[in-house]
């Protein structure tokens, strides 16, 4: 059902919705103050929307842009990417989205024996991941207790194994980021490479 909700100026500590959305998804499990359990209620209704198909028999295709953001932008886009969705990474906007480009753009692959067979895996050098600890510690020092900087370092080694449907984008780049966005969607759908656009 449609709800309209009137909101003076939030409280401490929350945010207002944007005005400039037409429509919000309000998502509720019974928790309160709890951050991200959006999170797979989001991936569902993405997954049932692109299984969707037009009058003329077209699915839909989906990209997921990531601007700035906190630990619950990282962990929607590991579940972007495992659903097989592309990923729009834009670098220099800020916060997680620079600390998973610089673990991206910086990850190593390496190969080491789990039960008896080799696998491949994305890791970071001591000193890229020192470097990686004090992008996390700038913006996120205060949740260090929470163990964010394992978490968030083992989601972007996660993350950097989609290199075939991982966009890195710099807001610096003076050529259009929605050719780059289509651009991701249609290599994507055709297995292309890892596009990284300086």
């Amino acid at each position: 059902p449609m709800v309209n909700y009137t909101l003076e100026a939030p409280a401490k500590g929350y945010a207002a919705l944007d005005p400039n959305h037409t429509h919000h998804f309000l998502v509720d499990d019974g928790t309160a103050e709890k951050e991200g359990i959006e999170i797979e209620f989001r991936g569902e209704l993405e997954t049932l929307i692109c299984t969707m198909f037009t009058k003329d028999n077209v699915s839909l295709p989906m990209v997921t842009i990531m601007i700035e953001g906190g630990m619950q932008s990282i962990e929607q886009a590991v579940s972007t990417l495992r659903k097989g969705k592309t990923l729009v990474v834009l670098k220099g906007s800020g916060r997680a989205s620079d600390i998973l480009c610089y673990g991206f753009e910086h990850s190593i692959e390496i190969e080491k024996e789990v039960d008896g067979e080799i696998v491949k895996e994305r890791t970071l050098t001591d000193n890229c991941r020192k470097e990686m600890i004090k992008l996390i510690d700038k913006d996120f020092a205060k949740y260090r207790a929470q163990g964010i900087v394992d978490k968030m370092i083992n989601a972007v080694m996660e993350i950097s194994t989609y290199r075939k449907t991982v966009t890195v984008f710099s807001i610096f780049n003076p050529e259009p980021l929605d050719f780059y966005i289509l651009s991701s969607l249609m290599q994507s759908s055709a297995g292309g490479a890892t596009r990284m656009r300086q």
